[in-house]
């Protein structure tokens, strides 16, 4: 049983490291936080993908920044 909750804790523990750069993830945060990532993560959160859509506070801070996302080359993990 031990061995299962470590398992689990360590499947947990990498899934949320691996969450960390993922335009899903910056999608989610509140605005005061979203003004305080990098362009280039911004960016990537702003490029829709299959099952993945900007919401409208990503396209609201890329407005403000004035950024023209064309100019970054997108890196996405698998």
């Amino acid at each position: 049983m031990k061995l299962i909750g470590a398992i689990l804790f360590l499947v947990g523990i990498a899934s949320l490291n691996g969450c960390a750069g993922h335009p899903a993830h910056t999608a989610n945060l509140e605005p005061n936080d979203l003004a305080a990532v990098s362009n280039k993560v911004l960016c990537d959160a702003a490029y829709p993908e299959e099952g993945y859509l900007p919401t409208p506070e990503i396209e609201m801070e890329v407005a403000r920044r004035g950024l023209n996302c064309r100019n970054y080359t997108f890196t996405r993990q698998p």
